[in-house]
């Protein structure tokens, strides 16, 4: 049988209960094997960000109970289907379907990826809707009749909580502590003074 493989990438400035739980919701949802979180070096359009080993130590341990999550590390700054999707097909084999998973938030900026369509035929598309799928489904069918292309997706309405790493952040730096945060988490952030100042305002809120 076809392994179906989810990618989720992002800054995970830091990860938090809310991706963690967007992931799960995404394996059920979608019916995949697994999925694996993929933590980008240099995000397109984040500045800011705590350094990459950070953030990737993080994500190991949010997800270090959960076994239908994994972790992908690459040499690449940030996803993009020229590069990233070759490796990839290397870690799982050209049998394997893989499926990109992202919030509706992504959506609009999704037209402007590079190699763009690439990507939308290497791939299935897996969105969580926060509020309406309706509009989400459009966004999707507009970017294939502007594009030209036709593409796989599954669009679900997703649980997340309102928890997004710069409400984390702002909570971190105002009381040392958020509850959407993994308690491991919360303890690597306390050990290595992570988020303690102003300056991470204007950091990553993916």
């Amino acid at each position: 049988m076809q392994q179906r493989i989810g990618i989720v990438s992002g800054t995970f400035d830091p990860v938090h209960m809310g991706h963690v739980a967007f992931a799960l919701d995404a394996i059920t949802q979608a019916k995949l094997d697994r999925v694996y979180f993929m933590v980008e070096r240099n995000p397109r359009r984040k500045q800011g960000v705590k350094a990459y080993e950070h953030r990737q130590a993080m994500v190991q341990l949010a997800i270090k109970n959960q076994p239908m999550l994994g972790s992908i590390i690459t040499e690449q700054d940030r996803f993009t289907a020229q590069d990233t999707l070759p490796v990839l097909k290397a870690r799982f084999g050209a049998a394997a379907k893989l499926a990109l998973l992202m919030g509706d938030d992504m959506l609009s900026h999704l037209a402007d990826w590079p190699d763009v369509e690439k990507l939308l035929k290497a791939a299935d598309f897996v969105v969580g809707a926060r509020g309406d799928a309706a509009a989400a489904e459009q966004r999707l069918q507009l970017i294939q009749e502007v594009r030209g292309i036709s593409f796989n997706y599954n669009i679900f309405n997703s649980n997340l909580s309102s928890a997004s790493s710069t409400a984390v952040r702002r909570a971190v730096r105002k009381t040392g502590t958020s509850k959407h945060l993994d308690p491991l988490v919360q303890d690597y952030i306390i050990e290595h003074k992570l988020y303690a100042s102003s300056d991470d305002e204007n950091a990553s809120s993916k």
